[in-house]
């Protein structure tokens, strides 16, 4: 086919695909205002931003394991009970264990008003789902964490300490949470588990004292009953054989003397003594009236004051302090959040970046036109009356 019989030329593409630095900086300055407006703007709106965006203030407290001294009271439970003493390292973790424990945690988002603030408002259908998600932002707000910690064989590692930090969006609130709810109540629970566990050693060390009492006594009444048993038969039996006295020429020729041989007299004497051994005591399993002023067994006497001593211990752990607060919490003087500079200068760099981008989309645009437009000028290049109606509409 000859292609001189049809004139139209196609479009070649461009051949120079090189960016004019200077050419592109003059566009860029010929649509300055609009890449300051922007950029102002984008400033003006950080502005905003930063003065409206609710504040967040934090508050911090550090604990450090207690001393001896701070854990006397402790000790002095523990002595009488021969128990070994709760070193600092020891009781500062069984602290940390009940502060972080969730049922604790609970107890400060209710007694704290947070729950309550929570319901305000909501549907009676909405009110487990609405707590829930209440207290995981509570927890999440709540840091509480080992710094320095170092696992020893020892357990007297004393350079570790807690860490307690707490958001709140409320300024005085933020200290109150820590110093007034969670602080005490991680003691309080502590304290009771203490007294709870002290309680129990103090009852099992009871029970087997008066265990041991009653052992004591049993086998006393029981050699007592059956030494009364022995002599009464021999006394039958001196009594049967009209024995009434002792004599010598009776263990003559006898291997091994028996009981009944001593005769009736010294029988009856025998077994009467024998009987009156019982009433001579008093008794801890079978008190008797009147039995106050006698003495006890051999045995049960120091198992009796060690009973006494148990009794007379006073669990009183109110002065017990299992770990050290450095200070109380402080209410913070300034917010961590927003970070006001932080934003101006983000929104400013984000608006100036913005408005370049817009400044060169808007220079794209425009030299697309102008291309199209010069080849719709070049000779040979007419366009059909479609790519016409095509130019205009772009």
């Amino acid at each position: 086919m000859n292609n001189e019989k049809f004139p139209y030329h196609y479009p070649q593409p461009a051949q120079d695909d090189e960016i004019d630095l200077f050419e592109l900086a003059t566009n860029l300055w010929a649509r300055k205002r609009t890449i300051i407006a922007i950029t102002v703007a984008a400033s003006l709106l950080a502005v905003a931003v930063a003065l409206f965006w609710p504040k967040t203030w934090q508050t911090e407290v550090h604990l450090y394991p207690a001393s001896q001294t701070e854990l006397k009271p402790l000790h002095m439970v523990q002595t009488k009970l021969h128990i070994n003493h709760s070193s600092p390292a020891s009781m500062a973790a069984i602290y940390h264990r009940y502060l972080t424990a969730p049922s604790t945690l609970y107890t400060v988002f209710n007694d704290s008003g947070l729950a309550a603030q929570a319901l305000e408002g909501v549907d009676s259908s909405n009110r487990e789902a609405t707590l829930a998600k209440k207290f995981t932002q509570f927890t999440e707000n709540l840091k509480i964490e080992k710094q320095n910690e170092k696992k020893t064989d020892t357990d007297t590692d004393t350079d570790s300490y807690v860490t307690i930090t707490y958001n709140s969006d409320n300024q005085p609130f933020s200290a109150q949470l820590i110093n007034d709810f969670l602080l005490p109540a991680a003691r309080t629970r502590v304290v009771k588990a203490l007294t709870t566990d002290l309680a129990t050693s103090i009852e099992l060390e009871k029970e087997g004292l008066e265990e041991q009492i009653s052992v004591i006594e049993r086998r006393f009444f029981d050699n007592n009953a059956l030494q009364s048993l022995v002599l009464r038969d021999a006394l039958h039996i001196a009594q049967a054989g009209n024995i009434s006295t002792l004599a010598g020429d009776r263990f003559t020729n006898l291997n091994s003397p028996t009981e009944f041989m001593l005769g009736t007299q010294i029988l009856t004497s025998m077994l009467k003594q024998q009987e009156d051994k019982v009433d001579a005591y008093r008794f801890l399993t079978q008190p008797k009236e009147g039995d106050s002023n006698k003495p006890l067994l051999v045995g049960v006497s120091p198992l009796k004051i060690e009973l006494q001593d148990l009794n007379s211990v006073q669990l009183d752990l109110d002065d017990l302090t299992p770990v050290v607060i450095d200070r109380p919490a402080d209410i913070p003087v300034a917010p961590i959040k927003p970070k006001k500079a932080l934003i101006v200068a983000l929104g400013t760099v984000l608006g100036g970046m913005l408005a370049l981008f817009v400044a060169l989309i808007q220079i794209a645009l425009a030299n697309r036109k102008e291309k199209l437009r010069q080849n719709t000028l070049v000779p040979g290049n007419l366009p059909t009356s479609e790519q016409a109606m095509q130019a205009v509409r772009n």
